[in-house]
Protein backbone atom coordinates (compact mmCIF):
# COMPACT_ATOMS: atom_id res chain seq x y z
CA UNK A 1 0.00 0.00 0.00
CA UNK A 2 2.50 2.34 1.20
CA UNK A 3 4.57 1.54 -2.35
CA UNK A 4 1.12 2.03 -4.31
CA UNK A 5 0.98 5.66 -2.43
CA UNK A 6 4.57 6.41 -3.01
CA UNK A 7 4.26 5.87 -6.67
CA UNK A 8 1.34 7.48 -7.12
CA UNK A 9 2.90 11.05 -5.83
CA UNK A 10 6.13 10.72 -7.26
CA UNK A 11 3.71 10.36 -11.08
CA UNK A 12 2.00 13.52 -10.01
CA UNK A 13 4.85 15.42 -9.39
CA UNK A 14 6.69 14.08 -12.58
CA UNK A 15 4.85 16.69 -14.55
CA UNK A 16 5.58 19.75 -11.84
CA UNK A 17 9.44 18.43 -12.20
CA UNK A 18 9.36 18.69 -16.23
CA UNK A 19 8.01 22.13 -16.33
CA UNK A 20 10.39 23.62 -13.76
CA UNK A 21 13.49 22.26 -16.13
CA UNK A 22 11.14 24.01 -18.86
CA UNK A 23 11.01 27.06 -17.36
CA UNK A 24 14.71 27.19 -16.20
CA UNK A 25 16.89 29.26 -18.31
CA UNK A 26 20.67 29.93 -17.28
CA UNK A 27 21.34 32.80 -20.76
CA UNK A 28 18.27 34.37 -22.34
CA UNK A 29 19.11 36.73 -25.68
CA UNK A 30 16.42 38.79 -27.06
CA UNK A 31 16.64 40.65 -30.26
CA UNK A 32 14.75 44.16 -30.24
CA UNK A 33 14.17 45.98 -33.65
CA UNK A 34 14.75 49.47 -32.19
CA UNK A 35 13.34 52.55 -34.07
CA UNK A 36 13.97 56.36 -33.40
CA UNK A 37 12.89 59.63 -34.99
CA UNK A 38 12.81 61.87 -31.88
CA UNK A 39 12.14 65.06 -34.07
CA UNK A 40 10.59 66.24 -37.17
CA UNK A 41 13.62 67.24 -39.12
CA UNK A 42 15.45 63.90 -37.51
CA UNK A 43 16.76 61.26 -40.00
CA UNK A 44 14.51 57.83 -38.88
CA UNK A 45 17.17 55.12 -37.13
CA UNK A 46 16.41 51.28 -37.86
CA UNK A 47 18.65 49.15 -35.84
CA UNK A 48 18.25 45.70 -34.32
CA UNK A 49 19.39 45.44 -30.35
CA UNK A 50 20.17 42.22 -28.49
CA UNK A 51 19.86 41.72 -24.88
CA UNK A 52 21.94 38.96 -23.42
CA UNK A 53 20.80 38.07 -19.53
CA UNK A 54 23.39 35.87 -17.86
CA UNK A 55 21.83 34.46 -15.09
CA UNK A 56 19.89 37.24 -14.44
CA UNK A 57 23.06 38.19 -12.54
CA UNK A 58 24.44 40.33 -15.60
CA UNK A 59 22.77 42.03 -18.76
CA UNK A 60 24.29 43.03 -21.46
CA UNK A 61 21.91 45.52 -24.22
CA UNK A 62 24.00 46.18 -27.20
CA UNK A 63 23.68 47.05 -30.72
CA UNK A 64 23.43 43.59 -32.67
CA UNK A 65 25.89 44.05 -35.69
CA UNK A 66 25.49 39.75 -36.05
CA UNK A 67 21.58 39.32 -36.42
CA UNK A 68 19.56 36.29 -36.32
CA UNK A 69 16.47 37.63 -37.05
CA UNK A 70 17.56 39.36 -40.30
CA UNK A 71 18.80 36.30 -41.12
CA UNK A 72 15.29 35.55 -42.94
CA UNK A 73 14.26 38.91 -43.47
CA UNK A 74 13.70 40.59 -47.14
CA UNK A 75 14.12 44.42 -45.97
CA UNK A 76 17.57 43.37 -43.71
CA UNK A 77 19.53 46.01 -45.88
CA UNK A 78 16.78 49.18 -44.14
CA UNK A 79 18.95 48.50 -40.79
CA UNK A 80 22.11 49.56 -39.96
CA UNK A 81 24.23 46.66 -38.49
CA UNK A 82 27.43 48.84 -38.62
CA UNK A 83 29.23 49.16 -35.26
CA UNK A 84 29.83 52.18 -33.04
CA UNK A 85 33.20 52.79 -32.92
CA UNK A 86 35.63 54.08 -30.66
CA UNK A 87 34.44 52.63 -27.24
CA UNK A 88 37.60 51.05 -26.38
CA UNK A 89 36.62 47.68 -27.37
CA UNK A 90 33.09 47.86 -26.02
CA UNK A 91 32.16 49.37 -29.35
CA UNK A 92 28.33 47.65 -29.41
CA UNK A 93 27.54 48.19 -25.77
CA UNK A 94 24.73 50.72 -24.62
CA UNK A 95 23.91 49.27 -21.44
CA UNK A 96 25.16 46.79 -19.08
CA UNK A 97 23.20 45.95 -15.87
CA UNK A 98 24.49 44.34 -12.98
CA UNK A 99 21.76 43.39 -10.74
CA UNK A 100 24.11 42.32 -7.88
CA UNK A 101 25.13 45.10 -7.42
CA UNK A 102 22.49 47.29 -8.52
CA UNK A 103 24.56 49.05 -10.94
CA UNK A 104 23.76 49.91 -14.47
CA UNK A 105 27.07 50.98 -16.95
CA UNK A 106 25.69 53.10 -20.16
CA UNK A 107 28.06 53.98 -22.79
CA UNK A 108 26.90 57.75 -24.60
CA UNK A 109 28.16 59.86 -27.34
CA UNK A 110 29.18 63.28 -27.40
CA UNK A 111 30.15 64.87 -30.66
CA UNK A 112 33.18 61.96 -31.58
CA UNK A 113 33.30 60.94 -28.09
CA UNK A 114 32.18 58.73 -26.22
CA UNK A 115 31.25 58.58 -21.86
CA UNK A 116 30.68 55.76 -19.65
CA UNK A 117 28.48 56.64 -16.77
CA UNK A 118 27.46 54.76 -13.83
CA UNK A 119 24.59 54.85 -11.77
CA UNK A 120 22.27 53.25 -9.80
CA UNK A 121 19.71 50.58 -11.72
CA UNK A 122 16.55 52.54 -12.16
CA UNK A 123 13.79 52.64 -9.81
CA UNK A 124 10.67 52.63 -12.76
CA UNK A 125 7.66 53.89 -11.53
CA UNK A 126 5.57 51.12 -13.34
CA UNK A 127 1.80 51.09 -13.48
CA UNK A 128 0.23 47.73 -14.28
CA UNK A 129 -2.58 47.85 -16.72
CA UNK A 130 -5.30 45.49 -17.63
CA UNK A 131 -4.64 45.09 -21.65
CA UNK A 132 -2.92 42.24 -22.95
CA UNK A 133 -1.74 41.14 -26.53
CA UNK A 134 0.70 38.22 -27.87
CA UNK A 135 4.12 38.98 -28.56
CA UNK A 136 6.42 36.03 -30.23
CA UNK A 137 3.83 33.61 -28.94
CA UNK A 138 3.74 34.95 -25.45
CA UNK A 139 0.81 36.39 -23.47
CA UNK A 140 1.75 39.96 -22.59
CA UNK A 141 0.71 42.64 -20.19
CA UNK A 142 0.60 46.00 -20.47
CA UNK A 143 2.29 49.00 -18.33
CA UNK A 144 2.71 52.33 -18.36
CA UNK A 145 5.46 54.71 -17.09
CA UNK A 146 6.94 58.01 -17.29
CA UNK A 147 10.66 57.53 -17.40
CA UNK A 148 13.01 61.04 -17.74
CA UNK A 149 11.16 63.29 -19.54
CA UNK A 150 8.93 60.25 -21.51
CA UNK A 151 6.31 58.32 -21.41
CA UNK A 152 6.18 54.53 -22.18
CA UNK A 153 4.02 52.07 -23.13
CA UNK A 154 5.44 48.43 -22.46
CA UNK A 155 4.05 44.86 -22.64
CA UNK A 156 5.98 42.50 -20.61
CA UNK A 157 5.54 38.25 -19.77
CA UNK A 158 5.51 36.54 -17.03
CA UNK A 159 5.83 33.09 -18.88
CA UNK A 160 9.82 34.24 -18.91
CA UNK A 161 10.99 34.64 -15.44
CA UNK A 162 13.38 37.49 -16.30
CA UNK A 163 12.76 40.89 -14.47
CA UNK A 164 14.66 42.62 -17.43
CA UNK A 165 14.02 44.45 -20.67
CA UNK A 166 15.90 46.42 -23.24
CA UNK A 167 18.01 49.63 -22.83
CA UNK A 168 17.50 51.08 -18.86
CA UNK A 169 14.14 49.23 -18.62
CA UNK A 170 13.41 46.81 -15.94
CA UNK A 171 11.49 46.39 -12.77
CA UNK A 172 8.27 44.63 -14.30
CA UNK A 173 7.38 41.21 -13.32
CA UNK A 174 8.76 39.57 -16.28
CA UNK A 175 10.53 39.96 -19.32
CA UNK A 176 9.87 43.40 -21.21
CA UNK A 177 9.20 42.45 -24.52
CA UNK A 178 7.84 45.92 -26.17
CA UNK A 179 8.48 49.12 -24.90
CA UNK A 180 7.50 52.48 -27.03
CA UNK A 181 6.99 56.36 -26.24
CA UNK A 182 3.55 57.17 -26.71
CA UNK A 183 3.79 59.49 -29.99
CA UNK A 184 6.38 56.37 -31.32
CA UNK A 185 9.23 58.39 -31.33
CA UNK A 186 11.38 55.60 -29.59
CA UNK A 187 10.56 51.98 -29.46
CA UNK A 188 11.91 48.22 -28.73
CA UNK A 189 9.62 45.59 -30.24
CA UNK A 190 11.08 42.10 -29.45
CA UNK A 191 11.73 39.83 -32.52
CA UNK A 192 13.65 37.12 -31.79
CA UNK A 193 14.08 35.13 -28.56
CA UNK A 194 16.86 32.50 -27.67
CA UNK A 195 16.63 30.75 -24.31
CA UNK A 196 19.26 28.01 -23.12
CA UNK A 197 20.60 26.17 -20.17
CA UNK A 198 24.46 26.42 -20.85
CA UNK A 199 25.69 29.52 -19.40
CA UNK A 200 28.38 31.65 -20.89
CA UNK A 201 31.18 32.80 -18.59
CA UNK A 202 31.80 36.38 -18.44
CA UNK A 203 33.45 38.87 -16.86
CA UNK A 204 31.94 42.13 -15.21
CA UNK A 205 33.60 45.07 -17.33
CA UNK A 206 31.89 47.19 -14.57
CA UNK A 207 34.25 46.95 -11.84
CA UNK A 208 37.29 47.79 -13.63
CA UNK A 209 35.81 50.80 -15.60
CA UNK A 210 36.32 54.36 -14.33
CA UNK A 211 32.85 55.67 -14.44
CA UNK A 212 31.26 59.17 -14.58
CA UNK A 213 27.69 59.81 -12.78
CA UNK A 214 24.64 61.05 -14.40
CA UNK A 215 25.17 64.39 -13.33
CA UNK A 216 28.71 64.85 -14.61
CA UNK A 217 27.33 63.71 -18.24
CA UNK A 218 25.32 66.29 -18.30
CA UNK A 219 27.40 68.39 -17.36
CA UNK A 220 29.94 66.99 -20.14
CA UNK A 221 27.52 66.74 -22.90
CA UNK A 222 26.39 70.46 -22.30
CA UNK A 223 30.08 71.75 -22.34
CA UNK A 224 30.72 69.70 -25.80
CA UNK A 225 28.04 71.41 -27.38
CA UNK A 226 28.96 74.66 -26.47
CA UNK A 227 32.19 74.01 -28.05
CA UNK A 228 31.04 73.20 -30.90
CA UNK A 229 28.54 76.07 -31.06
CA UNK A 230 31.89 78.59 -30.85
CA UNK A 231 33.54 76.49 -33.57
CA UNK A 232 30.94 76.44 -35.49
CA UNK A 233 30.37 80.09 -35.62
CA UNK A 234 34.41 80.99 -35.87
CA UNK A 235 34.64 78.99 -39.17
CA UNK A 236 31.61 80.88 -40.31
CA UNK A 237 32.98 84.09 -39.17
CA UNK A 238 35.87 83.16 -41.04
CA UNK A 239 33.98 82.79 -44.58
CA UNK A 240 31.38 85.64 -44.05
CA UNK A 241 30.89 89.33 -43.70
CA UNK A 242 28.07 89.51 -41.87
CA UNK A 243 28.60 88.57 -38.32
CA UNK A 244 26.23 85.13 -38.08
CA UNK A 245 25.43 83.44 -34.60
CA UNK A 246 25.01 79.44 -34.51
CA UNK A 247 23.42 78.74 -30.80
CA UNK A 248 23.27 75.27 -29.82
CA UNK A 249 20.28 75.02 -26.91
CA UNK A 250 21.38 72.62 -25.17
CA UNK A 251 19.34 73.44 -22.22
CA UNK A 252 16.23 72.59 -24.73
CA UNK A 253 17.82 68.93 -25.12
CA UNK A 254 19.26 69.65 -27.85
CA UNK A 255 20.36 67.29 -29.98
CA UNK A 256 17.49 65.66 -28.83
CA UNK A 257 18.31 61.92 -26.46
CA UNK A 258 15.75 59.47 -25.25
CA UNK A 259 16.69 60.62 -21.63
CA UNK A 260 15.49 64.38 -22.18
CA UNK A 261 18.37 65.97 -20.63
CA UNK A 262 17.71 69.08 -18.03
CA UNK A 263 20.22 71.00 -17.25
CA UNK A 264 18.73 72.70 -13.71
CA UNK A 265 20.19 70.18 -11.35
Amino acid sequence: MRLTLLFIILLFQLPLVAQEEKDSTDFLKVEYKFFRKLTERSLPINEIHSLKNYNSVLSIYQKETESEYLKNQANADSYDVTANFGVDGSEKIITLKDFINDTIMSIYPVIRKYKKVGEKIPEIDWKLETETKEILGYNCKKATTNYRGRNYIAYYTTEIPFYDGPFKFSGLPGLILSVSEENNKVSFEAVYIERSKTLNVIENPINKEKLISWKEYKTEYQKAFDRFGKFVNSKISENNDAEINVSFPSKNNYPPTIEVLEFND
